[in-house]
């Protein structure tokens, strides 16, 4: 572990990143109880994401996994103190990913997103990207926080078919530069 809190320390393989607070861990089925433990009851906290099924029984979770686990994804876990508090990963395209997160809602206001995102990030780096870009519903100011303190900056709001959440919605673009294109 180096001397700044920041970094982030992970194994060889990459498979598991160490912050000063939480493991990510390459995200499994295994997680599926404990992700719908989390957002089964939340649908408020469902729909201020795009994918995950409202409600999201075990099933829901199963199938949002399998997703999370194909081509050009890598999601972690966030585990704290080996309990499963949520997940955050990248869909890669190119040089190029888009960041998705969520955390169960006993976990917001902790700054454990700003940390998880803080690891993903040197892990973009490492594995050179050049740019993540990630969205938040206008509704989600607190996801807008976080990725304003990870270094993102604002690009304008997209309108965006959602049909799992209402049809249309405008989401805010933010996008972080990690080196010169």
């Amino acid at each position: 572990m180096t001397n700044d809190p920041l970094a982030a320390q992970s194994d060889a393989a990459g498979h598991r990143i160490k912050t000063p607070r939480l493991l990510l861990r390459p995200l499994s089925t295994q997680d599926a109880p404990s992700m719908a433990y989390l957002l089964e009851r939340d649908s408020a906290a469902v729909r201020m994401t795009e994918r995950i099924s409202d409600p999201c029984d075990e099933a829901a979770a199963l199938e949002w996994i399998a997703l999370r686990q194909g081509p050009g994804e890598r999601t972690f876990a966030i585990d704290l103190n080996g309990t499963f508090i949520g997940c955050i990963g990248l869909s890669l395209s190119g040089r190029s990913a888009g960041l998705g997160y969520w955390l169960g809602r006993s976990h917001w206001n902790c700054g454990y997103a700003t940390e998880a995102g803080q690891a993903i990030i040197v892990l973009a780096r490492g594995i050179g990207l050049t740019t993540i870009v990630a969205e938040a519903f206008l509704t989600n100011p607190a996801s807008a926080a976080v990725l304003t303190k990870l270094g993102f900056s604002g690009c304008g709001p997209i309108q965006k078919l959602l049909p799992d959440r209402g049809g249309l919605r405008t989401l805010q673009v933010f996008e972080l530069q990690l080196c010169a294109p």
